[in-house]
């Protein structure tokens, strides 16, 4: 009877938590389950340290290597780890092009405040008829306008999309109340073999991406401006290129895939399985995002002839990376702090800032020669925006020997005699009492 109520009560329990039967419920159940155990695990590897491996140029040693993974953790007395390769660190696209700005002061993101600004002063333009500002004045507009353009540098969210196709219909508008004579390059630009008004050109790609945004247009002249290169570009009149996402003529889009999610000015796309995808002239902002909760490669790319008909993204940053950079550091490699270029220094400022969890636990491992057990570790310093010798590929790692020791006794020798035995006590004997066994120890 005892057993029975506890059954009963078991079954309720678990009709209330999963209705029987019920397949919607399970299913419902199982993806927040699952959606729970990705938080977690994202949460954990956005705190875990992170060490970004530079290939040695011609070998194969990676992040992915078993060996140098265990002396790299060693090295910096870290079991947390999260390995990533050298492109990861390449921020061609968040760095500002600004020489005056040091790498310490790259805001690595476009802050929101940024957003309202450009709204603002949008809306003040977008006020302002045609004929109420004379050729000058709406040339001096063009020109203040698209500095603005420039607090957009890089688009790695859709919130900027709609912010920037609207600074570009008013560049081109107030381009367009100019003087032909007065504005050329690069308010008018030859995209393939037709010149025309660049600005409402590049807000008619982001509305071929992202058709919601000619919605966000009021003025009717505007739209047909922008309405008119949309629909030139769906004909096919203008040239693209290909972005290539092959590295080293080698592209496994199963294992691309898995890591990471590329985006184009904001929003995801897919590229075939040779890693490319066509894009229209003009400006993209490229971004491979880390689906494990990290910030990838960056990269902007602005072109409006097709000299080159493809551009190769991650071997660019490869070569910059695994080449460029692995000569610096070793240049004078018994250095504690290696001198490396500004702009890799801002990559890492930048790389830091956009993994604030661990921004003091960013790394820099070399296997020199390809060898995973001489391994050169450096640690970024975010105070000095400076690289730290952390372990030399000369220093020796630890080894551990074990020796098992066994305890017992091994006989390598016996005598046999015979035994004294009284003729009385004869009877009920067996053979074997008559023998005298003696065992001599060999070994202890």
């Amino acid at each position: 009877m005892f057993s029975t109520f506890l059954l009963s009560f078991t079954l309720l329990n678990s009709a209330e938590a999963l209705p029987f039967g019920n397949d919607e419920a399970k299913k419902k159940k199982a993806e927040e389950i699952a959606a729970e155990e990705k938080a977690e695990e994202a949460a954990k590897n956005a705190k875990a340290a992170r060490v970004v491996v530079l290939k040695w140029q011609n070998t194969t040693t990676d992040h992915n290597d078993a060996t140098l993974k265990l002396n790299v953790q060693s090295a910096i007395s870290r079991t947390n780890v999260t390995f990533l390769p050298a492109i990861d660190l390449y921020q061609g696209g968040r760095e500002l092009k600004d020489r005056t700005i040091p790498p310490s002061d790259q805001p690595a993101k476009v802050p929101s405040s940024v957003v309202g600004k450009i709204q603002s002063l949008v809306q003040d333009t977008a006020s302002i008829r045609y004929d109420q500002l004379d050729s000058n004045q709406w040339a001096e507009k063009a020109r203040t306008l698209r500095e603005l353009a420039e607090e957009i540098w890089f688009v790695d969210r859709i919130e900027l999309r709609e912010p920037l196709f609207l600074l570009y219909t008013e560049i081109g508008r107030s381009a367009d109340n100019v003087s032909e004579f007065q504005m050329g390059a690069p308010f008018y630009e030859y995209i393939g073999a037709t010149q025309l008004n660049y600005y409402q050109y590049l807000a008619a790609t982001l509305a071929e991406q992202e058709p919601a945004l000619m919605e966000k247009l009021d003025d009717p002249d505007t739209v047909a401006q922008v309405e008119f290169y949309l629909e030139q570009i769906r004909q096919g009149v203008f040239p693209t290129m290909r972005i290539d996402f092959q590295m080293e003529d080698v592209f496994k889009k199963e294992k691309f895939d898995k890591q990471y999610e590329i985006l184009f000015n904001g929003l995801p796309v897919q590229v075939d399985e040779l890693g490319q995808k066509e894009i229209l002239l003009g400006r993209t902002d490229i971004y491979l995002k880390d689906k494990k909760g990290g910030h990838g490669l960056t990269d902007r790319l602005e072109a409006i002839k097709t000299d080159e008909k493809s551009y190769s993204v991650l071997d660019d940053a490869r070569k910059r990376m695994t080449i460029d950079f692995v000569k610096q550091l070793f240049l004078f490699e018994n250095e504690c702090k290696p001198k490396v270029d500004n702009d890799i220094l801002t990559y890492l400022s930048i790389y830091a800032k956009m993994h604030p969890q661990v921004q003091e636990e960013i790394y820099i491992a070399v296997p020199k020669n390809g060898n995973p057990n001489k391994v050169w570790v450096w640690r970024y310093d975010v105070e000095t925006t400076s690289l730290n010798k952390v372990a030399s590929g000369n220093d020796n790692f630890p080894v551990h020997f074990v020796g098992l020791l066994n305890t017992g006794f091994t006989y390598t020798g016996a005598t046999a005699g015979l035994a004294e035995i009284e003729p009385s006590d004869l009877v009920g004997l067996s053979p074997e009492d008559f023998l005298e066994l003696d065992t001599v120890p060999g070994a202890v």
